[in-house]
């Protein structure tokens, strides 16, 4: 009986030691804060403990059945997202912005099922965000639980003229009313734009380069909009 109780103390106090001893996370700049172009491996286990989530960019490879990284259609993809995950300690933890290149209303069905296959292998459920520039397939991915955002059009609304900015505020109220999509993402530079224009729509934002002093602004709008969900920014030592 001493011997068994003298067991359990040392088991118990093994556990102890090694949760106390694992790894936390010490997020630089809080939960709205996520990592631009996490697409390296490498990249995503340096910061997985630094930031609350991170970006990559994905294909959807349909003789594969599964997501492959990278940002345009004629690179070779770095690896799969299986393989990029399971390079991750911290992958149950973080949050995943999905970057999705080539949804179209053809794959949307399989894209649908490899989707819902990572978020249950991976424990990921109300972690990951899906955002495309396909807004009419975003709903069916919506309607799985996944966060959704529309990727508007990338203009500039300080250079171009008031007729385009016109067009594009009136072609982005179309989509969003229609296909009822409640948040909307794009450059820093357009935030003012998306603020003016559509206040009950929350808002996902990316500033990639390296001004201190402007990222620390963008930082700044994100923590105290409450409708700004996400502010990726980009990391110089990578």
């Amino acid at each position: 009986m001493k011997r068994s109780l003298l067991y359990n103390i040392v088991s118990i106090l093994i556990c102890l030691l090694l949760f106390s001893c694992s790894k936390q996370p010490d997020y630089q700049y809080g939960e709205k804060v996520w990592v631009h172009r996490a697409n390296e491996m490498d990249k995503a286990r340096a910061l997985q403990y630094q930031y609350a989530g991170l970006e990559i960019d994905v294909f959807y490879d349909a003789e594969q059945k599964c997501f492959m990284i990278k940002h345009d259609v004629n690179e070779d993809p770095l690896l799969s997202l299986n393989q990029w995950l399971d390079s991750l300690e911290n992958r149950s933890q973080i949050g995943l912005w999905l970057d999705l290149k080539n949804l179209t209303p053809e794959n949307k069905a399989d894209i649908v099922n490899a989707l819902l296959h990572v978020r249950d292998q991976y424990k990921l459920k109300g972690k990951i965000i899906v955002e495309s520039m396909s807004y009419d397939c975003l709903k069916d991915i919506e309607k799985q639980g996944f966060d959704i955002s529309y990727y508007i059009p990338p203009f500039n609304p300080e250079e171009e003229d008031s007729l385009l900015v016109e067009q594009m505020n009136d072609s982005i109220a179309k989509v969003t009313s229609q296909y009822h999509i409640p948040t909307i993402s794009g450059y820093y530079y357009q935030y003012e734009f998306m603020k003016a224009n559509f206040p009950s729509l929350h808002k996902l934002l990316w500033y990639h380069p390296y001004d201190e002093a402007l990222r620390n602004h963008y930082i700044e709008i994100a923590q105290n909009d409450p409708m700004v969900d996400v502010l990726l920014i980009g990391v110089a030592e990578w």
